[in-house]
């Protein structure tokens, strides 16, 4: 037995190092074992595919009385851009007038510029809608733009187009559906 603790004390740490859930990754300083009384750090890096959030755990497994320990880790996934609100019903209008301008937030989440490829109508009634935007075709890092749009009907009864945004994300392109109704 009192070899044992002498091992522990004098030589190397036999350390093995695993997380669970694969959207948690680890990279360490240990290799395979650690000498008496050393130190090396272990990093974990996060890097959801799903939306909202997860829970998974780093345990190092070593010869230590308490071994193994677990740490639990958590985080949370979200749109890389967001695209705010999806939907969009206008007020009855008159035939050949103008709406009030509605706003269509979009905002980069990303750590790094988005390009804004394209923001088009398309639908059954897309020449009824109009948009004007500060979004200059690209998106700075943790940033937002706005998109007005606005209403003007051509014939009454039921008018009903999308806003597509596209742009240089993985979510691309996210829609906006529109209504309205021609009086």
């Amino acid at each position: 037995m009192h070899r044992e603790k002498d091992r522990f004390h004098h030589g190397l740490l036999a350390v093995s190092i695993a997380v669970t859930n694969g959207d948690f990754a680890q990279t360490n300083t240990c290799g395979s074992s650690v000498p008496a009384r050393g130190r090396c750090t272990i990093s974990v890096t996060f890097t959801p595919s799903i939306l909202g959030g997860e829970v998974g755990s780093l345990t190092v497994t070593d010869a230590a009385s308490n071994s193994p320990q677990t740490i639990v880790l958590s985080g949370t996934g979200e749109r890389q851009v967001i695209v705010n609100p999806t939907s969009y019903r206008f007020t009855p209008q008159k035939v050949g007038t103008t709406s009030t301008s509605r706003s269509v937030m979009v905002g980069n989440n990303l750590s790094t510029a988005l390009t804004i490829n394209s923001i088009t109508f398309a639908g059954p009634n897309a020449s009824d809608f109009a948009e004007s935007d500060d979004c200059d075709g690209s998106l700075a890092a943790m940033s937002r733009c706005s998109i007005s749009i606005s209403f003007t009907p051509t014939a009454t009864g039921s008018r009903a187009a999308a806003l597509l945004v596209s742009y240089s994300a993985n979510n691309s392109p996210q829609t906006v559906t529109l209504t309205g109704t021609g009086k």
